[in-house]
């Protein structure tokens, strides 16, 4: 396949990702994946030696997800002269961090209550909605105060994929966010971080909210607490604490695969055992053990 419309990814890439940083990184992808065209056709061959630049010699089969959301993007914006061409691209993902997450490495509802009440302001309200509606970083900060609805208690904006959301937070949540609201330095962005205490925002906000986040609630006392991590406690929290199923994780969280909402989904021998005894074999359970 000739590549010959590089303004084609450009304007698939504007439409596709509409994080701004997330756009200029994979731009900045498909600028390197350029030099590895072999007679300025797009193959197998070219792929695997671009991948091999970014991660050596298991790049193929060992391949992150930053990479992979590259690749997969590419390939969908030219479909149509690929298989025009008869060229076919396999790319392999690897089993991704997420999947590895052990269930200890969940934070406990209990963590996130500690967390509330320790932090203050910005970072308070910030963590109640991360856990109330699910939201990534990037849709958070990009809220204006006009997505807010404190009637029905939404919030509305444009997520992952360009796709529209619709997300709800708890009462005592919209208490807190009219009280920031009324306080906050920029009433039409609410969420916004600045330098010091002044009013010019700082320029990379996603990096700041990662910042923020974990130095101060390793300042109260639990590590590795950045915004991401939230919205898995909030998954975990669903299925393992609450019993949703994983289709209404899934929904909650805005999962384009099933496959992605599993992570939330971890099961023990004695919980399987416990469940076939209730629900199977009808055993009554006494003081925490099995009777007939």
């Amino acid at each position: 396949m000739s590549f010959i419309d590089v303004e084609k990814y450009h304007t698939y890439a504007r439409l596709r990702w509409p994080n701004q940083n997330t756009r200029n990184q994979y731009l900045g992808y498909a600028k390197r994946l350029k030099h590895y065209l072999i007679d300025d056709k797009l193959s197998q061959e070219a792929i695997n030696n671009f991948l091999l630049s970014l991660q050596g010699r298991n790049a193929t089969n060992k391949l992150n997800c930053a990479h992979y959301a590259f690749i997969k993007g590419f390939i969908e914006c030219y479909t149509d002269e690929l298989e025009e061409s008869k060229t076919k691209i396999t790319v392999l993902r690897s089993t991704s961090r997420q999947g590895k997450i052990r269930r200890d490495k969940f934070l406990e509802y209990e963590q996130m209550i500690y967390l509330e009440r320790n932090l203050t302001g910005q970072l308070r309200i910030m963590l109640r909605l991360f856990f109330d509606t699910g939201l990534r970083v990037s849709e958070l900060l990009d809220i204006k105060t006009f997505e807010i609805d404190f009637g029905a208690r939404t919030m509305s904006g444009i997520g992952k994929g360009n796709i529209p959301f619709k997300v709800k937070y708890s009462p005592h949540t919209r208490d807190i966010l009219v009280k920031w609201i009324d306080k906050c330095v920029d009433k039409q962005r609410p969420f916004l971080f600045y330098h010091g205490n002044g009013n010019i925002p700082l320029k990379n906000q996603r990096a700041a909210c990662w910042y923020y986040f974990v130095t101060r609630c390793a300042a109260v006392g639990i590590k590795g607490v950045y915004p991401h991590r939230i919205r898995h406690a909030l998954g975990y929290y669903l299925r393992a604490k609450k019993n949703f199923d994983l289709s209404q994780v899934k929904e909650k969280l805005r999962h384009a695969d099933i496959g992605t909402t599993q992570i939330y989904s971890p099961a023990t021998q004695e919980e399987v055992d416990k469940k076939i005894d209730e629900e199977i074999f009808h055993v009554e359970i006494k003081g925490g053990r099995s009777g007939e």
